[in-house]
Order: C-alpha cells, then sequence, then structure tokens
C-alpha cells in the first residue's frame, strides 16, 4: 500500500492499472471513501481535478476506507485486488494528468449531492434512491438501490445549456430584445448559436 506524499493519488493508478489489465477497457467512474477523496483533492489545482473528474467522474462513499472503479457494464477492480499482468497502457498516460497543487492552495469543492427523489416498493424494505452528483465539470445521476448502484456519465454543463436552449430557444426571454443584446453576445461568445 502506497504511503506518504500524493498516497491516494497512487492507489487511484494502481486501481485503474487492475481494471485496465484484467478487462482490456478503461473505468467509467470510481468510488471511493470521503477522507480518501479529500486527501487525493489535496493533490491538484481545481483545474487539474475538474480534468480528472471529467475522464473519470468520482463518487463519495462513506467514511471507511474504499477504493473501487468500475464501467456502465458492471465491471469493477478495488483496491487491493490481485492482476495478473501489467496493462498495455499504464493509467498515467490515459488520465494525462499529474500532482500539481501548491502549498495552500484552495481547491473547489468536487461534487455536491442533490437528493432528486426516492422510491420505495410497497412492502419492500430497500428504497432506490436517484442523486444528481454536480461537478465543477458538468452533472451525473447516481440510482442506488441497497448495494446496487449504477452512475451515468458525466453530462458537461455546456451540454446541458445547449440542449436547454434547443428545446426551448427563448428560455433566456427575447434575445432580440434591446435589453437581452448583452446576453445574446455572451451565449455566441461561448458558441451558441442564439439567431432564429
Amino acid at each position: 500500500m502506497p504511503n506518504g506524499e500524493h498516497k491516494n493519488w497512487y492507489r487511484l493508478l494502481m486501481t485503474i492499472d487492475g481494471f485496465r489489465s484484467r478487462y482490456s477497457r478503461w473505468p467509467t467512474g470510481a468510488r471511493m471513501s470521503r477522507n480518501l477523496l479529500e486527501t487525493l483533492k489535496e493533490d491538484f489545482r481545481s483545474s487539474t481535478l475538474n480534468d480528472l473528474v471529467a475522464q473519470l467522474p468520482i463518487v463519495a462513499v462513506g467514511v471507511d476506507a474504499h477504493l473501487e472503479v468500475f464501467d456502465s457494464e458492471g465491471r469493477t477492480f478495488k483496491y487491493g485486488e490481485e492482476r495478473n499482468q501489467e496493462p498495455d497502457i499504464d493509467a498515467r498516460s490515459w488520465l494525462g494528468i499529474a500532482p500539481d497543487a501548491q502549498d495552500g492552495e484552495s481547491v473547489e469543492p468536487l461534487d455536491i449531492s442533490i437528493r432528486v427523489g426516492q422510491f420505495r416498493e410497497r412492502g419492500g424494505e430497500g428504497a432506490t434512491e436517484l442523486k444528481a452528483i454536480v461537478s465543477p465539470t458538468g452533472i451525473y445521476l447516481v440510482l442506488q438501490g441497497g448495494p446496487l448502484m449504477a452512475t451515468s456519465e458525466i453530462v458537461s454543463w455546456r451540454t446541458l445549456a445547449r440542449d436547454a436552449i434547443r428545446k426551448n430557444p427563448h428560455l433566456f426571454g427575447d434575445l432580440d430584445g434591446p435589453s437581452h443584446q448583452g446576453l445574446r453576445r455572451a451565449l455566441e461568445n461561448l458558441g451558441f448559436r442564439t439567431s432564429s
């Protein structure tokens, strides 16, 4: 078990490498305990952390030491499991980042969990809960019922705004009105086509 500087970063890399060597594909998400996540966040500047989460969404679970990566097909690999071989491409190369935080640098919160809803079957003991995890790069959904959990892909804020504007072109009001010209220019500068 790695210890010392950047220990949880190295643990994450080892876990991703184990997943890659076992399944010959990359994970689509990670689950780690809150204390491991807090230590990991100290290793990165906010922009680098955003890059990490955009490529590998991380969900905080409980407080006990826990680290695993998974994909949308239900394949998992937990930190500490044995792997038979080295991966063809290592996790550090795939992620393309390295710890870069300066001492005392503040880091933005990684995610905020918002409970969207809960459903309990009649006579059932367990409940299925839907949470939206809001991160600096976008939003993703976590559906959990008892021991089973599914995590959606991350949807960027730009994609959410684009789809909302596409669905309702007047979402921000009449952009042709004189009082909205600044908003029209701001949206167009972000790459949104606002003219009809």
